[in-house]
């Protein structure tokens, strides 16, 4: 009985290896940050005295995620394999935005939709792109952003819609993340300066 015991422990044990070594291999990620530099405040108007939230932007379910948006073809929507951005895109869109007109010191004070506090002015948005597409066989990057700016009475003060493109410097997903930065710098720029420009029309 106890050498019938061993063989069969010894059988259980070589088919307990033979599975673990027929399971697949866990997925490598790569975790991508956005990259980016802080806007010139010499191109940017005078400051604002007012104070500044910056709401999370609302988007679909495809965007509302933290991987790589690519159309490798036409209207077909895919992702990068292997690879994640570190937070949600509308979030890390969103932080990105607050860290340049942090930056530019551009309002007097600037919050997130997080801390949930009393501030003169809203931006709120929707993002309606946010990924890289392929054009003539080459990733370009296409980040499009609709924006209203809201007052302490929940007034809308304008409105306008931000469009940017990037192309890539090469297909490797390294460069698609750079023209992603590159695209957000361009972004941040343009918001920053609209929306000085209309917090000093309403602050008249």
């Amino acid at each position: 009985m106890s050498r019938f015991i061993r063989i069969s422990a010894l059988a259980l044990s070589a088919l307990m290896l033979s599975a673990c070594s027929i399971l697949p291999e866990p997925e490598q990620l790569h975790v991508y940050r956005l990259p980016g530099t802080a806007p010139s405040v010499s191109t940017l108007a005078t400051p604002s005295p007012m104070t500044l939230q910056v709401n999370r932007p609302s988007s679909n379910q495809i965007l509302d995620s933290s991987r790589i948006v690519v159309l490798p073809d036409g209207n077909q929507v895919s992702t990068y394999q292997g690879v994640r951005w570190s937070d949600r895109a509308p979030t890390m869109l969103r932080d990105r935005l607050i860290d340049s007109f942090i930056s530019a010191n551009s309002f007097a004070a600037v919050s997130s939709d997080d801390n949930h506090l009393q501030t003169d002015l809203q931006l709120v948005s929707t993002l309606r792109a946010f990924q890289s597409e392929y054009r003539n066989g080459a990733p370009q990057v296409q980040i499009q952003l609709d924006v209203q700016l809201v007052d302490s009475q929940q007034q809308i003060i304008a409105s306008r819609r931000f469009s940017v493109s990037q192309a890539a410097t090469g297909t490797s997903v390294e460069n698609v993340v750079e023209a992603f930065g590159s695209a957000v710098d361009n972004l941040s720029t343009q918001l920053l300066q609209w929306t000085l420009s209309q917090s000093h029309k309403s602050n008249r």
